[in-house]
């Protein structure tokens, strides 16, 4: 037979022994929790602003955000989410400045059950300054040049398929030779630099 806990079953149970007269009671807390992640959701020169997520909580859990030396960062207002299960999901966003040292941690805690998870993220300088907004621009310039060349490169192709027809004698207008496109080989060290 399968037992499975429910957020529901947490509460005071009592067992009684008749025979001695006894009985006991005791307090059946239920938990849930799960491991926080980080991402950056958003870059500007010198700051960033990081975002924790940590699904699948019982009881509902707080959120903090703390430095390398442990001190509480001031933070937004955490969004706390139910689920139809019972169980709650949090996210909070903290806006973090270039320092000495860009280790960040964010905590998820549960006082009733005392339980704590955390995930901690260690950021490179270049994070702060604009080469990692310049990174992404010209990622989605590569993209689109790359792109754009592989439409060239397979209409070419597809147009020396369709030709069978003989080669005709080429009149005067038609001696010059066709112009080749040409796509300047660009060298440009991309730089992934958040996380």
């Amino acid at each position: 037979m399968e037992n499975s806990l429910q957020t529901s079953d947490a509460g005071t149970y009592l067992c009684i022994l008749e025979q001695n007269q006894m009985e006991a009671s005791v307090q059946l807390e239920v938990g849930a929790v799960s491991t926080p992640s980080i991402e950056v959701v958003s870059e500007k020169t010198g700051s960033l602003v990081l975002q924790c997520r940590s699904n699948g909580w019982y009881p509902e859990p707080e959120v903090l955000w703390l430095d390398d030396k442990g001190n509480i960062l001031s933070a937004e207002h955490p969004e706390t989410l139910k689920g139809p299960d019972g169980l709650y999901s949090v996210s909070s966003r903290v806006t973090v400045e270039m320092r000495e040292s860009n280790f960040f941690t964010c905590r998820v805690h549960q006082r009733n059950i005392k339980q704590t998870r955390e995930t901690q993220l260690n950021l490179s300088v270049k994070c702060f300054t604009d080469d990692c907004n310049k990174c992404t621009i010209w990622c989605y310039i590569l993209v689109f040049i790359l792109f754009i060349y592989s439409i060239l490169v397979t209409y070419n192709l597809i147009q020396k398929k369709d030709k069978t027809e003989p080669v005709k004698s080429l009149t005067k207008e038609e001696d010059k030779p066709l112009n080749a496109i040409e796509v300047p080989s660009q060298k440009k060290s991309v730089h992934l630099c958040c996380i």
